[in-house]
């Protein structure tokens, strides 16, 4: 899997064909009452974290929130300092 950012703060994303994982944007709101899911677009999924985004506690919170509802074991790629995310989903 290859990863290009280009001029507009896009991600091109080509995968390797002998990866089967999936990558995700993910856009995160910190300190929110709950963690929940905001909104999901073909592109993209807004996600609200019970957690601050201080010390990676955020980042930490998005991981254990992807696995207990959707299954999901993942890892971020890029933006570990940033509300944008990509993720990789592993299968």
């Amino acid at each position: 899997m290859v990863i290009k950012k280009n001029k507009k703060s896009d991600f091109s994303i080509s995968r390797d064909r002998r990866s089967p994982d999936t990558l995700k944007r993910i856009k995160v709101k910190p300190n929110a009452r709950k963690s929940e899911i905001l909104e999901e677009t073909e592109n993209e999924i807004k996600i609200a974290i019970a957690a601050p985004a201080q010390d990676g506690k955020a980042n930490t919170e998005l991981i254990r929130f992807l696995k207990k509802e959707r299954n999901w074991k993942c890892k971020i790629v890029s933006g570990l300092r940033c509300k944008n995310k990509l993720i990789q989903i592993q299968e």
